[in-house]
């Protein structure tokens, strides 16, 4: 492979990184609450078709396109500098993150899962609200890989955290971690769990849910308690890849 095809190889490889940013950077998807009623509208997809991007994206403002488009510059200049050194066009670069934002949205599992639902059920006479919340939550939907890599330097530091600390480690960094943009889509996710409610065949864990949605929503310290579950669970799940990739 001569340096040509190289330098197309990697300008690729970094083209798919931008398009898969939102993936792990689940902030860089878009907030609008009519963006979010169209992927309901939308329902499930096996594939993001162009028209379908185009669709979602035309359903935000400027303001949002630019948050979208230069949110990862604003926060991790360095990686961003990268991605479009090796694409050539910055403006490329921004149009992969933006269709990206679009195609995660339009995957995020917004059906509450039957297993999960299960084991709600099954606990539902001792769980506790944010508890019960985190185990129909996926975590990745909040939480992105840097904060989870924030997450497990501190546990790095803290001989303890495997044991007793962890829960304590994983409040700390969360509320170290939490912005006005993670409760609001906090409060984004528990709308959708709301709005299935009550489901068939769940008695107890639907009344459970309910009760830790109207809790949640209106307890600050709650939402941050069920943040930080989500953190922990979060980092639990980058271990389990990388162990299966290893």
């Amino acid at each position: 492979m001569d340096s040509e095809d190289r330098a197309r190889g990697r300008a690729l490889e970094a083209l798919r990184e931008a398009v898969e940013l939102a993936l792990h950077f689940p902030l860089l998807r878009p907030e609008p609450w009519r963006f979010d009623a169209w992927v309901d509208a939308v329902g499930p997809v096996e594939r993001v078709t162009g028209e379908l991007l185009n669709e979602g994206l035309a359903l935000l403002d400027e303001d949002e396109l630019e948050r979208i488009a230069h949110g990862h510059a604003s926060e991790h200049p360095q990686a961003w500098a990268g991605i479009c050194r090796w694409i050539g066009d910055e403006t490329v670069a921004e149009e992969a993150v933006l269709a990206g934002a679009v195609a995660a949205a339009l995957q995020e599992q917004r059906v509450l899962d039957p297993d999960r639902l299960s084991l709600v059920e099954g606990s539902a006479a001792w769980a506790a609200p944010d508890e019960a919340l985190a185990v129909v939550l996926e975590a990745t939907d909040l939480w992105s890989l840097v904060e989870c890599c924030a997450l497990e330097e501190a546990i790095g530091h803290d001989p303890g955290a495997s044991g007793e600390r962890w829960p304590e480690l994983c409040r700390l960094q969360a509320r170290r971690l939490l912005t006005p943009r993670h409760e609001r889509r906090v409060g984004r996710l528990l709308g959708r769990i709301r709005a299935q409610l009550p489901v068939a065949g769940y008695p107890q864990a639907s009344r459970l849910l309910a009760r830790a949605c109207r809790e949640v929503e209106q307890d600050a310290e709650l939402r941050a308690s069920v943040a930080a579950i989500l953190l922990g669970d979060a980092l639990a799940e980058l271990w389990e890849e990388l162990a299966e990739a290893a």
